[in-house]
């Protein structure tokens, strides 16, 4: 019985943590689903801790002015990422290098 308590305690404890990292969005942004949008909040970088597995990325209107090459480290399935209407003038070598399946710059 002890055992099967702590099975099931387990099992919750895994549940809850898989949930608080699939569920992760920075405050400053608008996560549904598989779309974040970060637009028109005036950031000065992209915020920290936007969930990985995305397909769309919207940054623009911000006061975005480096890209940097860990910016969109393991952003491998995003397929959509606007950064329009920025004030960009540095990009690092290898920046995109992640965005395997982007589809739309």
């Amino acid at each position: 019985m002890i055992l099967l308590l702590l099975s099931y305690s387990f099992y919750i404890v895994l549940l809850f943590q898989q949930s608080i990292i699939i569920n992760a969005c920075p405050s400053v942004c608008l996560c549904n689903g598989p779309n974040v949008d970060c637009s028109n909040r005036g950031l000065p970088t992209i915020p920290y801790g936007i969930p990985k597995n995305i397909f769309k990325l919207d940054l623009q209107l911000n006061n975005l002015s480096i890209i940097r090459k860990d910016d969109f480290k393991g952003f491998r399935q995003l397929r959509i990422l606007n950064i329009q209407d920025n004030q960009i003038h540095t990009i690092d070598i290898d920046a995109f290098r992640d965005l395997t399946s982007l589809q739309k710059l």
